[in-house]
């Protein structure tokens, strides 16, 4: 036991954690990508429009519209708004499929970008609200909830590159409280403010072996604008207790 402990030591400095890490810490988050510009089908111009109306002549019912944008619908209408479910094809080759209320994205549908992203949840006036799962463009992928667009409360990213993953809490996009990234049977746990590690953590081998430590701001370098940085400061290892 007290050999092991003096052979992680060794091993597992510092460095050899942000080593480890680093293809989770530092991969890219995608971008949100692909626009989203929504055109409604009233007004001056209203483009083509083939399908069932109502006495006043709005369109109402089951109907399909080429608008002067170039973007396409079909789907349901309600009082000349988008209303139920439907398919909105945009000239940039996006396409949504899924719920309308008032004649913008509500409830659960599927957004396909034209970057090869995609978004599959719950929308809340035209926004990504709720539980639902975003493909980034580079294989990344996000599954939890979201507000406003944006990763907000419980949520996993997984990292394609690495096959790492971050298991925690989001706020506004960002990770916020306590987290935990893993990659394979290793992980490291620790609390996050503005998705940088702070305070005391603890990363575990996959022999059962504990590191545990803090993560303490320092400069990254002596000039007095330099950015403050994070970095891991050992405090104790702790073995599996002996069978």
């Amino acid at each position: 036991s007290r050999a092991l402990l003096k052979f992680f030591s060794c091993v597992a400095t510092p460095s050899a954690l942000i080593r480890w890490l680093s293809p989770a810490l530092n991969a890219t988050m995608s971008d949100m990508g692909g626009s989203e510009m929504d055109f409604q089908d009233d007004g001056p111009q209203l483009g083509t429009y083939t399908g069932e109306r109502n006495e006043e002549f709005e369109r109402h019912g089951k109907g399909s519209a080429v608008l002067p944008n170039g973007d396409r619908f079909e789907g349901s209408y309600s009082h000349g708004l988008r209303e139920g479910e439907g398919c909105y094809r945009f000239k940039n080759g996006s396409k949504y499929t899924g719920s309308y209320v008032g004649g913008v994205k509500h409830g659960k549908g599927l957004f396909e970008y034209a970057d090869g992203s995609s978004f599959s949840g719950e929308w809340v006036e035209d926004k990504r609200c709720g539980q639902g799962k975003y493909v980034y463009p580079n294989g990344d992928t996000f599954e939890g909830q979201w507000m406003d667009d944006r990763r907000h409360g419980e949520g996993t990213y997984t990292y394609a590159s690495s096959g790492a993953s971050f298991v925690g809490e989001w706020v506004n996009g960002l990770k916020e409280g306590r987290g935990e990234f893993v990659m394979g049977n290793q992980r490291l746990k620790a609390n996050f403010v503005q998705d940088v590690p702070v305070g005391s953590g603890v990363f575990s081998f996959d022999n059962g072996v504990q590191q545990k430590g803090k993560y303490v701001s320092t400069p990254l370098d002596s000039s007095p604008d330099s950015p403050p940085i994070s970095q891991w400061k050992h405090e104790a290892f702790e073995a599996p207790a002996a069978k």
